[in-house]
């Protein structure tokens, strides 16, 4: 269900960071997030007009900072939807939230300091060193939840490498609000801009701010996602193979086939019932699949025509392809189902049964020979296989010639030639 969702096939089948940062940006809109990014924002901003609202917007900040890093190790993870902000944000995980909040004021303090400085190139080495360094440091932390493996030289510069380009697009962008961050945080207004119009701004900002910082969550998240394999990631939800997503496609259309002759079944026409399961076409699919997964479903139904019809079209293909272990496999089950199952063409009887005869299978060779006289021209070349059975597997010579003794009061053939030679060979054994 979950790789169904679309939010989450659109994250497995991005190719590239740069295809799926339409989604990112859409990211913060999703139900489950627009009602957080317009209410907790304005609390947000609102928590920090007085002294007293600390109170209230330091836990709802915390709270925040715990969602953001969830959201980063979700989508690491392959998850497109985005994980409910709920009471466990504010009072489960308050020491997660304390250390991403440690991270980021590790990073601003640098650069602010950096700035402060005055130093010229050096300022702008230090954000540009923040930057690359913060967006794995948080990576780090939602995956492992340690402040040591996030801070680990080892562990930042090996991100930082095997994240390739897309890591260094979401360095920029880091680099980006590190620098612009005085601008984008809302400010305290002066009791005199509240008429103004000042607050309403803030809480505007607030709320920005937050759809940004979310949307900036998922890129890094999705950035880590798409690199997973050069980081060696083992994801906990990843998009359907190729293999998978045929085999699915393939078990849709068998269905979709089914569907059909339950219709006809149920307007009570076998005939077009069986037709359907003798003639359906493979679409797309390769043969073999298609019809194995016929045969499956004709067994599991009551009809014993619908498992001769699949029976007899599997059954076709593999002495085509010369499948021949699946192929005695095949009819031994249909013929279980119904007794009298043979392969449709005399041809195809007689070269099973032969290749039952070369590997000794009883069973199949005994359901193959019986009632010869009913297999019209196939009859000779099978009463001739189970001559040689009771002759080479069974060891009654005696008895093969008595069985091919009415063979030979049949007109001078290839055939009858064949079976004088087989005959007289037999004599001569017997001799000896």
């Amino acid at each position: 269900m979950a790789r169904a969702d679309p939010r989450n096939a659109r994250l497995h089948g991005a190719r590239s960071l740069l295809e799926y940062l339409p989604f990112v940006v859409l990211y913060p809109l999703y139900p489950e997030l627009l009602v957080v990014v317009i209410v907790i924002g304005a609390a947000l901003w609102l928590g920090f007009q007085s002294l007293i609202g600390l109170w209230f917007g330091i836990p709802i900040l915390a709270g925040v900072l715990a969602h953001l890093i969830e959201i980063v190790a979700e989508t690491a993870n392959g998850r497109g939807t985005p994980p409910s902000y709920t009471h466990v944000h504010l009072v489960g995980l308050p020491l997660l939230a304390f250390k991403a909040l440690l991270l980021l004021a590790l990073a601003v303090t640098a650069v602010a300091i950096a700035f402060t400085a005055d130093a010229g190139w050096i300022a702008w080495a230090v954000l540009a060193a923040t930057a690359l360094v913060l967006p794995a440091s948080l990576v780090l932390l939602g995956l492992s939840r340690a402040l040591s493996e996030s801070l680990d030289p080892r562990n930042v510069f090996a991100l930082i490498v095997q994240g390739g380009p897309a890591y260094l697009g979401v360095a920029l962008l880091c680099m980006a609000l590190l620098y612009a961050a005085p601008e984008l945080l809302p400010t305290v207004p002066r009791p005199d801009e509240l008429a103004g119009g000042r607050a309403g701004w803030g809480a505007t900002g607030a709320i920005a701010t937050l759809y940004l910082a979310i949307a900036a969550a998922h890129l890094l998240g999705a950035m880590v996602f798409i690199r997973r394999e050069a980081l060696g990631l083992r994801v906990t939800l990843v998009g359907r193979s190729d293999d998978e997503h045929a085999q699915e496609t393939l078990q849709e259309t068998v269905a979709r086939c089914w569907v059909q002759v339950e219709a006809a079944l149920m307007a009570e026409d076998d005939a077009a019932a069986e037709r359907l399961v003798r003639t359906h076409p493979y679409g797309a699919h390769a043969p073999h699949p298609f019809l194995e997964a016929m045969f499956d479903s004709a067994l599991a139904r009551p009809k014993p025509y619908l498992v001769i019809a699949a029976g007899e079209r599997l059954l076709a293909h593999l002495i085509a392809i010369q499948r021949w272990p699946r192929a005695l496999e095949v009819f031994v089950h249909a013929s279980e189902r119904w007794a009298k199952f043979q392969p449709a063409l005399p041809a195809d009887r007689i070269r099973l049964a032969a290749v039952a005869l070369e590997r000794g299978h009883a069973l199949a060779f005994s359901r193959l020979t019986q009632e010869r006289e009913a297999a019209g021209d196939a009859a000779t070349e099978l009463t001739f296989l189970a001559a040689r059975w009771r002759a080479e597997r069974d060891g009654d010579e005696a008895g093969a010639r008595a069985l091919l003794a009415p063979l030979l009061q049949a007109p001078v053939d290839p055939t009858q030639r064949r079976i004088a030679a087989y005959v007289a060979a037999l004599a001569a054994s017997a001799r000896r």
